[in-house]
């Protein structure tokens, strides 16, 4: 059991007969082994296909490095705008959607970035309207801003929709980090 994916293992139907409290620990996703506490959200409501990716996504980008280096890159997100070049735009692409999958998956959430990364997903997964809204509609907000002033080459405007965007979104982790605090004794 130990070296089965939980996720296929309840797809395959889990244990027959098994107790509920058995059955909760099953759909947890992943499970400290060592000291047998899940740290994964329950469940995700969405489309089976569609909860497995994202899973299988949050699963490597908690990765610590996975969340540093994809928060690091927002500027190169301005760098096919201001260059205007479709060669940047498939390279920067290409490394956004490479990167929540390349790093291996933690063994623990004792990293902080981890934490928000997990908390994240169980806010994903929920949409409630609070304050992570609010700051990630204004990280949102920068990052449009930042757009539209590297179209136009301006580098102070940019540059400071960079700082905001960053800033916002160091925000928004500690918002899911808190989040992931309080609701993972919820769901496990």
């Amino acid at each position: 059991m130990r070296g089965l994916v939980v996720s296929e293992f309840v797809r395959l139907g889990g244990v027959v007969g098994a107790p509920e409290e058995a059955r909760e620990l099953l759909c947890v996703g992943h499970v400290d082994y060592d000291n047998m506490k899940p740290y994964r959200s329950k469940e995700v409501r969405m489309p089976s296909p569609l909860k497995r990716l994202t899973r299988k996504v949050f699963e490597h980008h908690s990765n610590p490095w996975s969340a540093w280096t994809r928060l690091l890159s927002v500027p190169l997100v301005f760098i096919p705008f201001w260059t205007r070049s479709w060669r940047h735009a498939a390279l920067v692409g290409a490394w956004l959607l490479l990167n929540p999958v390349v790093f291996l998956e933690p063994k623990d959430d004792s990293a902080w970035a981890t934490r928000a990364m997990l908390g994240e997903e169980m806010w994903i997964a929920e949409r409630p309207l609070d304050r992570a809204m609010v700051v990630n509609a204004a990280a949102s907000a920068f990052g449009i801003g930042g757009v539209l002033a590297s179209l136009k080459k301006r580098l102070l405007p940019t540059a400071l929709c960079t700082v905001f965007e960053v800033a916002l979104l160091l925000l928004y982790w500690q918002l899911m980090t808190e989040y992931y605090q309080e609701h993972r004794k919820d769901r496990g």
